[in-house]
């Protein structure tokens, strides 16, 4: 009886060292992973740090950019050299092109103009005209874009100051006709151009510098009719 007790204790003794050796790898298991995790979050926490740095100094650089692009504006405006234009040619295809003669012979004319040297055929050339540089003078810059709308039509463009002195609130005028000449519609649009704090207190976006371009986008309202044709005309004023 007793032996059989005696056997019986090993028995529960040996089953519950082995209960616990198996146990011990579970543990270990059941530990492992939070180790794993909380280094998992470290990392994922260094990396987002990275991210957040090197988004910083994207920022940081991008500000400078915008903090010294005043002065690279200045800086260019200073380098480049704008020709004086002295002359008006009148091409026979209704073209006007604004520049100074550097050098002409009977065949062509050798002119400077604003987008450098270009050459003339005398046969192409309807007239010349010497420009008058004491005062502001606005010329439209490349074509004018348009567009037709039922109610409206849109245009696009710039103007061209090829005078010595500064044009003050410039604005275009677009004078529409129909089929049969009769005047349709008329509006007008400031330009966007220099910025001008006047003597008087008054603000202007509207001043076109010598030298320099101004766009415009002026809407005429058409009220549903036909528009044939159109006119333009460029207005200023000027103070000291």
């Amino acid at each position: 009886m007793k032996r059989a007790q005696f056997i019986l204790l090993l028995s529960i003794i040996a089953a519950t060292m082995l209960a616990a050796q198996l146990g011990a790898p579970a543990q270990e298991a059941f530990i492992r992973p939070r180790e794993s995790t909380a280094f998992s979050d470290k990392s994922d926490d260094i990396q987002k740090l990275r991210q957040d740095l090197h988004q910083l100094r994207e920022e940081i650089t991008i500000y400078k950019q915008q903090v010294n692009l005043p002065i690279i504006r200045e800086e260019i405006k200073k380098m480049v050299k704008v020709p004086l234009m002295t002359h008006r040619i009148l091409l026979r295809n209704g073209t006007i092109v604004n520049g100074s003669i550097l050098s002409e012979n009977l065949n062509q004319l050798v002119l400077q103009t604003q987008i450098g040297e270009i050459t003339i055929a005398r046969s192409q050339v309807s007239s010349i005209e010497e420009i008058d540089l004491g005062n502001p003078i606005l010329s439209l810059h490349g074509a004018i874009e348009e567009k037709t709308f039922p109610n409206r039509k849109e245009y696009t463009g710039k103007i061209y100051n090829i005078g010595a002195r500064r044009a003050d609130f410039a604005r275009i005028l677009f004078h529409l006709y129909n089929d049969q000449t009769e005047k349709i519609a008329v509006d007008s649009a400031f330009v966007i151009g220099s910025e001008i704090f006047y003597l008087s207190g008054i603000y202007s976006m509207s001043a076109i510098m010598p030298g320099e371009t101004a766009s415009f986008h002026c809407i005429v309202p058409i009220s549903g009719q036909n528009v044939s044709y159109y006119t333009t005309e460029i207005r200023f004023e000027h103070f000291e």
